[in-house]
């Protein structure tokens, strides 16, 4: 996240998404999978608020989650 600005968010439904964003980028500026995947989930909820329409896809995106966090857990270093 070197040199992005992000808006302001205090007090929204995206403050714990992009102040965990800070965190998913190891020293060396490799991915870390966990950290990522735990931002990932706290946009669900906001997925959540577009209502039954994007159910299918809340669903979906949760799934691939749940199984790269799986994944993540048993086969990668990071």
């Amino acid at each position: 996240m070197e040199g992005t600005v992000l808006a302001p968010a205090e007090g929204t439904v995206l403050a714990p998404a992009l102040e965990g964003m800070k965190h998913v980028k190891s020293e060396e500026g490799e991915m870390l999978t966990k950290p990522f995947l735990d931002v990932c989930k706290q946009i669900l909820p906001v997925i959540d608020k577009f209502g039954a329409a994007m159910a299918l896809v809340k669903t979906d995106v949760g799934g691939n989650i749940t199984v790269r966090l799986f994944l993540s857990l048993h086969f990668d270093s990071r």
